[in-house]
């Protein structure tokens, strides 16, 4: 599980992402499941090796999430590059989501294999987007308890 860098047409790199979290959906098939991309976010907290490439906090700033046929790719961006981590439904062993207070964002918490984790922050007026694209797309046992 690592970020491999996804801003230039490199048709290995494109095999790599769609072997773990599938093909991206056609457009009709993203048009009937209301879309597959999410507003931006942040990226929050997670476990040391998936953050090491992160090293300022500008880089930190904003995360997106894209629904694939197989799983998710989380993309950011690292000075002028965008990187990609490609997620299957397999490695992702929970999610916990909690909503946002009056005063600061709420979270979505992805419990890894091999004991990553990471924890996305997503502002109020796109809590809701991001929630329905979530679960529509990770199976039902994915679902946990909100984050404490």
């Amino acid at each position: 599980m690592r970020w491999l860098n996804i801003s230039y047409n490199d048709p290995e790199v494109r095999r790599q992402v769609e072997a773990i979290c599938g093909k991206p959906f056609g457009l009709w098939s993203a048009l009937r499941r209301g879309g597959t991309g999410s507003p931006r976010s942040l990226l929050a907290d997670g476990s040391p090796t998936l953050l090491a490439p992160f090293t300022r906090q500008e880089d930190r700033r904003t995360l997106s999430i894209e629904v694939r046929q197989g799983g998710l790719l989380l993309r950011c961006r690292h000075r002028l590059e965008t990187m990609g981590l490609p997620l299957s439904f397999a490695m992702i062993e929970a999610m916990r989501m909690t909503d946002p207070s009056g005063t600061g964002p709420g979270t979505i918490g992805f419990d890894l294999a091999e004991g990553h984790g990471l924890v996305i922050a997503v502002d109020a007026g796109h809590w809701t987007s991001i929630v329905r694209l979530l679960q529509g797309a990770l199976p039902p046992n994915k679902l946990s308890a909100p984050l404490t």
